[in-house]
C-alpha cells in the first residue's frame, strides 16, 4: 500500500512544529540564563558596602556610591548638595543647622527615621558640653562621625520621644560617661514599643511645663 502524500506531508509537517518547539525551548532557556547570569553581574556590587564618592568635602555628611542621581537631596538642601562631575550628586558644603550644631546623619529605620543631631557648646562654668539630640543607627561609621565632633563622646543624649530611641544602650556602653535624657511620660502604657530599659535612664524628667 502506497503512504498518501497528505500523510506524508503532515507527518513533515509535526516534524518541523516538534522540531522548531525543541528549538524554540532550548533558545528561551538560554536567554534566561543569559538574563540570569547578567542580573547576578550588576546586583553582585549592591552586596558591597557603600563606599564614600572622593568629591564629597570633608566632614561627617557625605554621599556614598550607592547614589542613583534622582536629585532629591539638592532639591531639599540646594546649599548643601550638587550634581559631581560622575553623575552622582554630592556634599560640597558642611551641613549646620545653627553655629555649633551638626546633623549627624545615619538615620534609623527602628526610629522612624528620627533625624539625630550634636550640639556643642559651654556648660555654666565654662567647660565644652556636648548634647546629641536622638539617636543615630548605631555602627562604626556612625561613632567615627560623633567622635569627629566630640572626641570623647557627649555628655548627655537627648532622646526627644520613645519612638526615637532604638540603639540607645548601644551608644552608652560605647559611651559610658555619657547621660540619657528622658521623660517619664513616655513610659508606661505609653511606651509602646515595651523598651523597659529606657526606666534606668541616669536622668528622667518628671512633671509637665504649664
Amino acid at each position: 500500500m502506497k503512504s498518501s502524500p497528505f500523510v506524508l506531508r503532515s507527518g513533515a509537517a509535526l516534524h518541523l512544529v516538534l522540531l522548531g518547539s525543541v528549538t524554540l525551548l532550548a533558545a528561551s532557556f538560554s536567554c534566561i540564563s543569559r538574563i540570569r547570569t547578567l542580573s547576578s553581574a550588576h546586583s553582585q556590587p549592591l552586596r558591597a558596602a557603600p563606599q564614600r564618592l572622593d568629591e564629597n568635602v570633608q566632614g561627617i555628611l557625605y554621599v556614598n556610591d550607592r547614589c542613583i542621581n534622582c536629585a532629591a537631596c539638592s532639591n531639599f538642601a540646594p546649599n548643601v548638595f550638587e550634581r559631581g562631575p560622575k553623575l552622582k550628586h554630592v556634599v560640597y558644603k558642611c551641613w549646620e543647622i545653627d553655629l555649633g550644631a551638626f546633623y549627624l546623619g545615619h538615620h534609623n529605620e527602628a526610629s522612624f527615621g528620627a533625624i539625630p543631631y550634636l550640639v556643642r557648646g559651654k556648660s555654666s562654668d565654662g567647660t565644652d558640653i556636648s548634647v546629641m539630640v536622638d539617636v543615630p543607627r548605631f555602627s562604626r561609621s556612625a561613632v567615627t562621625a560623633v567622635k569627629s565632633l566630640s572626641p570623647s563622646g557627649p555628655d548627655y543624649l537627648f532622646l526627644t520621644h520613645v519612638d526615637d530611641t532604638a540603639d540607645h544602650n548601644k551608644w552608652v556602653e560605647e559611651f559610658p560617661i555619657m547621660q540619657r535624657i528622658f521623660h517619664a511620660g513616655d513610659l508606661g502604657r505609653h511606651n509602646w514599643i515595651g523598651d523597659t530599659t529606657l526606666e534606668n535612664v541616669e536622668i528622667l524628667l518628671k512633671g509637665k511645663v504649664e
